[in-house]
């Protein structure tokens, strides 16, 4: 097997035409038109480099769509032939859009969360805090106190709480 990349692909009328209204598209999002983009540019025999110069991304970015590309074709097959406009376009969509990201794993449980959101909706004093509205470094103290959680910043507290409502007043939050 080849470990050459071809100077250029061929693309087939309809990936062409999908490719096209993808790159031109107001209603994508900016990240598909640009992948898009790259495979056409591919496609015209530009290189990678002169197809990062033009788009100002970096040559890796380059090189990782046009392998995903090959990717995606090669999983295809031929059965691409016999798709619908519609399912072919969602198949080009799919494999010009981001794969799932694993990203860090929650630190809190839902139960943990739903514990510092039901301790904030009560009144301070009801809990012998000394304030009127829960700010979110005391709420975070009474979280601690009451052993809901062995640590949590601040910033942790106030990303809950904004999560909850857009109107903090309406748990007693101030």
């Amino acid at each position: 097997m080849s470990t050459t990349r071809p100077s250029r692909i061929s693309l087939k009328r309809r990936e062409r035409k999908i490719l096209e209204k993808l790159s031109k598209g107001r209603k994508c999002a900016r990240c598909l038109s640009d992948r898009a983009r790259i495979l056409l540019y591919w496609s015209e025999g530009r290189g990678v480099r002169e197809t990062a110069r033009e788009m100002d991304i970096d040559t890796k970015t380059v090189l990782a769509w046009r392998q995903r590309w090959i990717a995606a074709i090669e999983s295809w097959g031929t059965a691409r032939e016999a798709w619908s406009h519609k399912d072919f376009t969602r198949k080009i969509f799919e494999a010009l859009s981001d794969a799932p990201r694993s990203g860090a794993p929650p630190k809190f449980t839902p139960e943990q969360v739903c514990e510092v959101i039901r301790i904030a909706c009560e009144l301070p004093r009801t809990l012998g805090v000394p304030v009127s509205h829960w700010s979110a470094a005391d709420l975070r103290r009474e979280v601690l106190r009451q052993n809901v959680v062995s640590e949590i910043s601040v910033r942790s507290v106030g990303r809950f709480l904004k999560r909850l409502t857009s109107n903090p007043t309406e748990c007693a939050i101030g």
